[in-house]
């Protein structure tokens, strides 16, 4: 049965033409409706994907719908210092990277997207705690990447393969590129290290850096790497050709994501101001949030961006829901990158 979309016409709620699709348990959107007012075709209210923060105050998980605008699950967490947090794109679960408190062990969970769950967890004792997430297009696999190891586990929580990072060779971010066959991996040095699917082969994209990455993603047709340097700015490397690399900005960033279309957002850690560019580098909008900004997720349906607890629209021009601050968010539709 498909969900049923409703309009206010001169303050009187009718139903819409429905356009709801159920995808792997998630409603999705298919097109947006319109509906005939007084003659004139008008847009009818669009579809919000549901969101997961992670609260660090209290260790709490949740997954928020946008739409009715209240809570459909939380869960209680061992752990309360998190690093990164991503959603399968298949809609399979929800990643964590977490540290204990002593700042010891480095952490991965896996949560039932639909209830809230704990479905497995690893342990990576004296691992560090720079704790990266990446995940396959298909969901089958996620790779969890640390100071001392990256490490490949399968979606039910096997352990595949398993990596030294090395001294200086950690990790500051992970994606996937090359069809899922390769794995880039910021580093230390301000290198961009690259590992094929298996780990032999080692290669270095982007050669020297002006400093360590803090966040990597792939653009959405694959042939970029862009890399946030904190104060160093915003960076790309080219897929195609190791050690090719251009700076795009030299505004502070933190944190990068790339939505669908090709625009690139950026924030600070501690910073009020969500920066978008375009793929050349040229600063197309900026917005002043209102709180201290951190990790960032971008729908994919492209409509949103979060970041800070606060959830802004994708031209930046204002915010649309403020939840109070977050440490990580991530949309259920984001892109898995």
């Amino acid at each position: 049965m498909a969900k049923q979309t409703w309009t206010n016409v001169n303050g009187t709620y009718k139903k819409c033409k429905s356009v709801w699709r159920k995808i792997n348990g998630t409603w999705v959107e298919d097109i947006v409706p319109h509906k005939k007012v007084s003659g004139i075709w008008k847009e009818c209210m669009a579809y919000a994907p549901d969101i997961i923060y992670y609260n660090q105050a209290d260790s709490e998980l949740v997954r928020y719908s946008l739409n009715a605008d209240g809570i459909i699950w939380s869960a209680t967490l061992s752990c309360n210092e998190a690093y990164d947090m991503l959603v399968s794109p298949d809609g399979d679960g929800v990643y964590l990277a977490l540290m204990d408190d002593s700042y010891n062990d480095s952490y991965i969970y896996k949560y039932n997207i639909e209830t809230g769950a704990q479905e497995w967890t690893h342990d990576d004792t004296a691992s560090g705690y720079m704790n990266r997430i990446a995940i396959r297009a298909d969901g089958s696999y996620v790779y969890f990447d640390t100071d001392d190891y990256m490490r490949k586990f399968s979606r039910s929580g096997s352990l595949i393969y398993s990596v030294n990072n090395g001294a200086l060779d950690r990790g500051y971010g992970v994606v996937l590129t090359d069809n899922d066959t390769r794995i880039v991996v910021g580093t230390y040095e301000g290198m961009g290290k690259a590992y094929e699917s298996n780990f032999d082969d080692i290669t270095y994209y982007g050669g020297d850096l002006p400093s360590t990455p803090e966040a990597l993603t792939l653009s959405p047709d694959g042939t970029e790497v862009y890399a946030a340097l904190g104060t160093g700015g915003l960076w790309k490397m080219q897929v195609s050709s190791i050690g090719t690399r251009e700076e795009l900005s030299s505004t502070d960033a933190d944190y990068v994501k790339a939505s669908e279309d090709g625009r690139i957002y950026t924030c600070r850690t501690n910073y009020d101001y969500i920066h978008a560019y375009d793929s050349t580098g040229t600063q197309i909008a900026s917005l002043d949030i209102g709180t201290a900004s951190h990790q960032m997720s971008v729908s994919g349906s492209k409509k949103y961006v979060a970041s800070g607890g606060q959830v802004v629209d994708y031209e930046l021009s204002s915010v649309v829901k403020s939840l109070g601050y977050k440490t990580l968010m991530a949309f259920v539709d984001e892109r898995y990158n």
